[in-house]
């Protein structure tokens, strides 16, 4: 039936056009107990499980049928509810807001979709009002969710919770969509069947502005497209991605076009990435450190310790590490695009000329990698100092899963410069401004293996510092290691080694047909074979 005025009162909504708002509470008094609303059919303008300015202790919206335009779980202009629950199993609602319109307060909201057409967005907070807890499961949806938001519209949410196990949707946030405060955002995906779950971006922050603290994601199946730790264009503290299982594309520590304040931390344990793993963000700054750590997980692109992009800086210090059975590439990779570990960024600078103090660190314990090693950035700078440390002796931390080593392409300390593989280059681009450390020891490993060369420089390119290589326990008299050359250091130490050099040409040597083992190296030391 049509509706003339405002209805206040529990109800079901069978059947014809409401225009006008229906309230499950309220106008002005208070309703001790809940109130419940079943949409079973019709079309609603506006739905409040509260009142219009009044309070409700629990509100229960049920769409089970019908159309919603818009769907609020608490009240209108004030009044608190203190818990709301809304619960889609049919029907189609344009957006959901599991808190208050524009005033009053909701200390907890559940909003669970397992089957509803949801065509714009959902949101765990309010439209203008904070909100104390919000919980949101998609379980299943008749179509792509375009937005999800933990927080809310224009207001902030203290503790935010976005559960995924089954569905499609386009834009999942942990933090609110224009602005608002969000102190903890957790997003979490799990799913048996990683096919039932189907995400193109998951951002743990706000979309275009505000700020959320404390993001955490955790992905335990799904088929993702980008993961994103901090925000789209609003600001994070810090971020946090934990990827257990599930089919992702690519993954950026940082946010998209939006900055992180302090550190980013990307923790993959497993699943399989199509594409790269990022430190830093796309586009987007980091004004302290990255941290990234690949245990056993399968990486078919390049893992980057820092940002992607020429605006993505990282402002302090970049940090990879690789341990147990991690797999970067395939067979068919062909570097730098694909199969190489980087300790600064695609495009993207670590450090500040400023500054020239930041370090970009690269530890690899345990892995086969079908590709290159960098300790500097591919196509970009270090300000400061590269360490490239590999082995588990090498790397000294007893808390990583040391397993077998394989590298079949080069070990540089510095960066990829000549990444269209150009035959005609030089050696003049600085990648690492201050100096580079390369620390080699097989020592522990019962596989232990790099098939390309091991440069002092990067490629095509240098260090204005000096470079220094050790290489220890690297094979034996009986059993020697198989290299191509050992190029451009100041100082190479091999130690409690064997080491055999098939020699490469260098076009920046007056010999440049003629095949090389040792190349522009200052000072070789040597207490081994080659």
């Amino acid at each position: 039936s049509s509706a003339a005025s405002d209805v206040y009162k529990r109800q079901n909504i069978n059947s014809g056009n409401h225009t006008a708002q229906v309230y499950g509470g309220g106008n002005l008094g208070v309703v001790d107990g809940n109130s419940q609303i079943n949409i079973n059919g019709g079309t609603s303008n506006e739905i409040y499980g509260g009142g219009q300015s009044s309070d409700v202790n629990s509100s229960y919206i049920n769409l089970q049928g019908g159309q919603a335009n818009v769907i609020y779980g608490g009240s209108n202009i004030t009044g608190t509810v203190n818990t709301t629950n809304i619960t889609g199993t049919s029907g189609t609602a344009n957006t959901i807001f599991g808190g208050n319109n524009v005033g009053g307060n909701c200390e907890e909201t559940n909003i669970t979709i397992n089957g509803a057409n949801i065509t714009d967005a959902i949101y765990g907070g309010g439209n203008k009002v904070n909100t104390n807890t919000s919980n949101i499961t998609i379980k299943s949806n008749q179509n792509k969710i375009p937005n999800i938001y933990g927080g809310g519209n224009e207001a902030g949410v203290t503790n935010a919770n976005v559960n995924l196990t089954s569905g499609k949707s386009e834009n999942v946030f942990g933090g609110s969509n224009n602005s608002g405060i969000v102190e903890t955002s957790n997003i979490t995906t799990e799913t048996e069947i990683d096919n039932n779950l189907q995400v193109t971006n998951i951002y743990g922050g706000n979309n275009a502005g505000g700020l959320t603290k404390n993001p955490n994601i955790k992905v335990a199946g799904g088929t993702i497209e980008n993961i994103f730790g901090g925000g789209n264009r609003a600001e994070v503290e810090n971020t946090n991605i934990n990827i257990e299982k599930g089919i992702i594309q690519d993954i950026y520590g940082g946010g998209n076009a939006a900055a992180v304040q302090n550190d980013t931390s990307v923790k993959v344990t497993g699943g399989s990435i199509k594409n790269n793993v990022y430190g830093g963000g796309n586009e987007g700054i980091v004004q302290k450190n990255t941290n990234v750590l690949i245990t056993n997980g399968k990486i078919n692109g390049s893992v980057y310790a820092g940002g992607n992009g020429t605006t993505a800086t990282v402002y302090e210090n970049a940090n990879i590490t690789i341990d147990g059975e991690t797999v970067i590439g395939t067979t068919d990779s062909v570097s730098p695009e694909s199969g190489c570990v980087f300790g600064g960024g695609k495009a993207a600078v670590t450090g500040t000329e400023s500054n020239n103090n930041s370090q970009s660190t690269v530890n690899i314990v345990g892995g086969t990698i079908y590709g290159n090693v960098y300790g500097g950035a591919n196509t970009s700078k270090v300000y400061g100092i590269t360490n490239t440390n590999i082995g588990y002796v090498a790397v000294g931390n007893e808390n990583l899963q040391k397993a077998n080593i394989l590298i079949t392409g080069t070990v540089f300390g510095g960066g990829e410069a000549n990444a269209s593989g150009s035959e005609v280059y030089d050696f003049s681009y600085i990648s690492v401004t201050k100096g580079i450390n390369i620390n080699i020891d097989g020592d522990t490993h019962d596989e232990f293996a790099i098939r390309g060369s091991i440069f002092g420089s990067g490629n095509a390119s240098s260090t204005s510092g000096a470079s220094y290589v050790m290489i220890k326990n690297y094979g034996t008299i009986d059993n020697p290691q198989k290299n191509i050359s050992i190029q451009r250091a100041t100082i190479v130490t091999l130690d409690n080694s064997a080491v055999v050099l098939s020699g490469a040409t260098d076009r920046t040597n007056e010999y440049s047909n003629v095949y090389l083992s040792l190349i522009h190296i200052s000072e070789p030391t040597r207490r081994s074979y080659i």
